[in-house]
């Protein structure tokens, strides 16, 4: 019995690889007139879900059908039967068993019940694995199921991808300027002032090209009066190198909001401007418009004079604070809670690490 059903799954294999060989292209592709056309597999007005099915079928149009498209509609079926066909088979076992007084009979309506499951699993079987190594399988058109390739760069060089006659970095950036400089996540060339900044868009963290128009450079790298901004990690870098930059009206209000801070003795720093460090999901961090700071010593007091600092000069602030009761001591020392999108105040996030300020230009 075991041997018996080896057999007829090795001939089901067979033929499974036979009609898998069937070699696509233009052979393939041509279309002819079926003697038996099945569901789904006609084209152009003779389908029967065209509304004028009747009137062209009474013209004498014929049905064009490709042999792909009629042998994957004639695989699709032979499983949709064998499902049908398996359950069936399984409620005539559960008959036989419940029915059968003898043993000899429920030994029969049971092994109706286990060919009737070896059946449906082989069927779905077949259909989910090769689904799984490509969908095209299905398609039962090799044409469509070759790797891609993509032209052989010449040696040494980049291929002509645009047949202009100049083989480039455009050939493998199209939309790029040619010539050195930053290049984005792929290699290729950024235009002049772009960087690849870290978002969160739509919940995807992703790696996009930002710039900072109008944007100087602040902290110790800066010129005065914006050297004088602090920055979390104070380091001179040596020319050339990435600083930390914002909005050129955005810094004028930092440089009065600091010289306030002075004189009321309240010590604070930048701890995120240009070009961003993570991934946020306000676009203010692209282009340099917004910025993070904190106070070094964030006593209720200090938040509080930093709030009323920024917002003198016409800032937008929001403080950010994962603490509910930090939220509530700051709204009883004179900051409100914010009001929507676009308002000034305090803010409880739950997601954050560590509460801070975020500034925005106005």
């Amino acid at each position: 019995m075991l041997t018996s059903s080896f057999r007829k799954i090795f001939v089901m294999f067979l033929f499974l690889v036979t009609i898998l060989c069937i070699p696509g292209g233009a052979e393939s592709a041509q279309n002819y007139i079926p003697l038996a056309p099945l569901p789904g597999t006609t084209v152009g007005t003779c389908d029967p879900s065209d509304p004028d099915f009747a009137a062209n079928q009474s013209l004498g149009c014929a049905i064009d059908v490709s042999k792909t498209d009629y042998i994957a509609n004639i695989f699709t079926l032979s499983i949709q039967i064998a499902g049908g066909l398996a359950v069936l088979m399984i409620m005539v076992g559960g008959i036989q068993y419940i029915t059968a007084e003898s043993l000899g009979g429920k030994q029969n309506g049971k092994e109706t019940i286990n060919n009737a499951l070896i059946g449906l699993l082989l069927a779905v079987g077949a259909y989910i694995i090769l689904f799984t190594i490509n969908p095209n399988t299905l398609s039962f058109d090799l044409g469509g199921i070759r790797a891609s390739t993509t032209p052989a760069p010449p040696s040494g060089g980049i291929a002509d991808l645009d047949n202009d006659g100049v083989a480039d970095s455009v050939d493998q950036c199209p939309g790029t300027t040619t010539g050195p400089g930053t290049v984005n996540n792929v290699g290729c060339p950024l235009a002049a002032g772009t960087v690849m900044c870290q978002a969160n868009i739509n919940r995807q963290f992703v790696t996009i090209p930002c710039t900072c128009p109008g944007c100087i450079v602040i902290g110790p790298n800066g010129q005065a009066p914006f050297d004088g901004i602090k920055l979390k990690n104070q380091i001179a870098q040596p020319s050339g190198k990435k600083t930390e930059q914002v909005n050129l009206n955005l810094a004028n209000l930092l440089n009065g909001m600091n010289q306030s801070l002075i004189s009321a003795s309240v010590a604070w720093q930048v701890t995120e401007a240009w070009p961003p460090t993570y991934w946020h999901q306000a676009v203010c961090h692209r282009d340099g418009t917004c910025v993070d700071v904190n106070v070094i010593s964030p006593t209720t007091s200090n938040i509080v004079a930093l709030y009323r600092a920024a917002r003198s000069l016409g800032l937008r602030v929001v403080y950010e604070t994962n603490s509910q009761n930090l939220a509530n001591q700051l709204v009883a020392a004179g900051i409100p809670k914010t009001q929507g999108a676009g308002s000034s105040g305090v803010l409880v996030l739950t997601a954050i690490t560590a509460a801070h300020f975020s500034i925005y230009a106005p």
